[in-house]
């Protein structure tokens, strides 16, 4: 899964190095894992693109990525950012861009059209912003060609989810038909039901033949809560192998119960 960092979101906006490491643990950190395990899910490299001058962006008080990177005892959610950044390696999208030379780029407040936002566009990638107010939406217009056309940008874990079905294809929020053993079957999280379960849960609905509806306990087990014993064994193989979109979709409508991600 690639992603693209938002050079202009560090701009000097952050007080001190706890400010900082705070935005961190709320909103990179939770992308940062969410994207690696995704990736691991889809079995795919995890390939985040950087400037050659990404590291020199400031972050408070004049102190740089790099700066921050370089001292000793760092706290974790930056030692988290530095590995995922792999400050010595590669790829810089500025090495090899993507960006077609012909075209007439106009986007506001940056001269160069060579730009991360411009180049996450061509590359049908999402940016990576740290938080800032100039970047707080989930997309980022500009002009190409003088015709409106917009970037996918984030700054937290769930507007990193509604940019994956534009850029990468994945649908995560919305529930949708399955089939298994020739059956089609409708699965979704729920935003409101009758009563209150105890458990994160889902539910999978049979739509041919008589319609029957089983709720599923979001656990390594996938404990029946309700429903027909029959479906049982035919279903919990499908619901192993898709734990991870189950679970995403169930923290995507339910924040005030999170399923922890796991590093």
């Amino acid at each position: 899964m690639d992603i693209i960092l938002n050079d202009y979101s560090l701009d000097n906006q952050f007080s001190d190095i706890d400010d900082f490491t705070k935005s961190l643990k709320e909103n990179t950190i939770p992308i940062i894992i969410f994207s690696e395990n995704l990736s691991k899910e889809q079995n795919c490299n995890n390939i985040v693109y950087k400037s050659q001058n990404s590291f020199n962006r400031k972050v408070f008080k004049d102190e740089t990525l790099y700066d921050l990177f370089r001292l000793n005892g760092n706290k974790s959610s930056i030692q988290k950012l530095l590995s995922f950044l792999s400050i010595c390696k590669k790829p810089f999208w500025d090495q090899e861009s993507m960006i077609n030379e012909n075209d007439v780029i106009q986007i506001e407040k940056i001269g160069d059209k060579h730009n991360c936002i411009v180049e996450a566009y061509y590359r049908n990638i999402c940016l990576l912003s740290f938080k800032n107010a100039l970047y707080k939406n989930t997309s980022i217009q500009f002009f190409k060609n003088e015709k409106s056309v917009n970037s996918q940008n984030a700054i937290t874990k769930n507007q990193f989810i509604e940019s994956l079905p534009i850029c990468y294809g994945i649908e995560i929020k919305e529930g949708h038909d399955i089939e298994y053993n020739n059956k089609k079957v409708f699965f979704e999280v729920r935003d409101d039901e009758n009563g209150k379960h105890k458990s994160p849960h889902f539910h999978l609905t049979e739509k041919e033949g008589k319609n029957r509806s089983v709720s599923i306990q979001i656990d390594s087990s996938f404990t029946y809560l309700a429903g027909k014993k029959d479906l049982r064994l035919e279903w919990l193989e499908w619901c192993k192998n898709n734990y991870f979109y189950i679970k995403e979709m169930w923290n995507y409508r339910h924040p005030e119960r999170l399923i922890e991600d796991r590093t």
